[in-house]
């Protein structure tokens, strides 16, 4: 295993990105197929909705994280901060998809609401600092954007976050192995 992640280390960074980009579209992919399969329509769209936009997200700033770390040194942020964010803000928003696809909707909802209030607030921030327009590195856009129309589309998606987070838990689409029962002992 040791030999895999030194292989993976030592690949060219686009090829690692190109990785990553690829494996959270499957997610996203697998996410709307196990959303749709649902009998609560309503409730499965905003799953499917958050699930895409988020892996959307994560996917745009994995593929070309050199614009991602732009946009971070564009907000100003102290620079521990800034190298943190430039993996943590991706993984982060990579995990609202796969824990859809795992079936833990509800915890994808709050999830998914967690990081849009943190968004928020940076966004709020830097709007004071930069005045009209804020760098934002949201679904691969790196251009500057107005702040009313960035907290607009967050309160959107913090609306379909508590939805998902309060719908009902469907049962988990994919479950870990248990112990076996008695039964199963034998064979």
């Amino acid at each position: 295993s040791q030999s895999l992640v030194d292989r993976l280390a030592g690949s060219p960074e686009g090829r690692r990105n190109l990785a990553n980009g690829g494996v959270l579209v499957v997610v996203a992919v697998v996410s709307v197929a196990l959303a749709t399969r649902s009998d609560d329509g309503w409730a499965s769209l905003a799953t499917a909705v958050l699930a895409i936009a988020f892996a959307w997200a994560a996917t745009s700033k994995a593929v070309d994280i050199r614009g991602w770390r732009d946009t971070l040194d564009e907000h100003g942020l102290p620079h521990g901060v800034e190298s943190a964010a430039t993996f943590a803000v991706p993984t982060a928003e990579a995990l609202v998809p796969i824990l859809v696809a795992s079936g833990w909707t509800r915890a994808a909802g709050v999830w998914a609401l967690v990081l849009l209030v943190v968004f928020t607030a940076e966004a709020v921030r830097a709007w004071r600092r930069f005045g009209p327009q804020v760098p934002c590195g949201c679904f691969g856009g790196r251009e500057a954007v107005e702040p009313g129309a960035l907290l607009v589309r967050n309160a959107a998606l913090a609306a379909l976050a508590i939805a998902v987070a309060l719908r009902p838990a469907p049962e988990p689409v994919l479950s870990w192995p248990g112990w076996p029962t008695w039964g199963e002992f034998v064979p």
